[in-house]
């Protein structure tokens, strides 16, 4: 964060959050945990750089519609914290990369939508990617 506040303090971020999935499926977890969200952004206030929104990342490979339940509620807590401290987060980029069946990809949409209405209805003004 340091760095991008020197080289490029207009940058807009988005906060990659690692999954519980990614993290029992990855030798190497890319992105920060919840109980790691709230320092960031703190840090980040502190540095006066925007935050734009959140990125989760659900392993491809990640059969269980469930992780995505557990990702969106992460999502809506660092949501939570962020406009705490003052950032207006509106992006919430869910990932790409579905694997698996058309039947799979159904049961993760019957999963998420859901949770994307309840969390981020659209007069949030999230936009969600």
């Amino acid at each position: 964060l340091r760095k991008i506040a020197r080289a490029h303090p207009e940058a807009k971020l988005l906060l990659q959050v690692s999954t519980e999935a990614q993290i029992e499926e990855a030798s190497v977890t890319i992105g920060c945990s919840l109980k790691g969200c709230r320092h960031l952004l703190e840090l980040a206030k502190e540095l006066n750089v925007s935050v734009a929104g959140v990125k989760l990342q659900v392993p491809a490979s990640c059969k269980d519609p469930q992780a995505y339940t557990h990702a969106l509620s992460d999502a809506r807590c660092i949501f939570d914290m962020g406009k705490e401290l003052g950032f207006d987060m509106n992006i919430l980029d869910i990932g790409g990369g579905f694997s698996g069946s058309e039947f799979q990809l159904k049961q993760v949409h019957s999963v998420i939508r859901p949770l994307l209405e309840a969390y981020f209805p659209s007069e949030s003004g999230v936009s969600i990617i």
